[in-house]
């Protein structure tokens, strides 16, 4: 995303972000795929970004998520978010937001192709942009 400065930057929040996938009551305890849970991480960026607008009268403008499995944390995933808003359009004062999450690795299925992205992960974050949902 090639409108956000990195320089003046007006404020930085940090913010929470519940990463609470939705799996309905009788599939409570049922693992979920890495492809579920980054189709519901992004779900769950795009409803905070526009709640972060409606509820503070801030322009969201986007940013980009790492996801990555620590050395000194081997357990989880870690979420690293960074969003940026204006208080108004052209305004030149940008906030960040911080957003951090964990997701335990027992949580998550033991398929084939989960399994490599989560071994991947142990050597190299996976990065890419956010941008801003469109309003519904």
């Amino acid at each position: 995303m090639s409108i956000l400065p990195i320089v003046g930057i007006g404020a930085v929040v940090t913010g929470v972000l519940g990463f609470l996938y939705s799996k309905g009551k009788t599939a409570e305890k049922t693992p979920i795929t890495y492809t579920q849970f980054t189709e519901q991480l992004s779900r769950q960026i795009d409803n905070y970004m526009l709640e972060e607008e409606k509820k503070k009268g801030v322009i969201m403008a986007g940013g980009e998520c790492e996801i990555k499995i620590p050395e000194n944390d081997p357990e989880n995933v870690v979420m690293n978010i960074v969003l940026y808003s204006q208080k108004s359009t052209g305004d030149d004062k940008w906030i960040k937001s911080s957003i951090t999450q964990k997701m335990g690795i027992s949580e998550f299925a033991k398929d084939s192709e989960t399994q490599e992205k989560l071994s991947s992960l142990r050597n190299k974050a996976e990065k890419f942009k956010v941008t801003r949902p469109e309003k519904e």
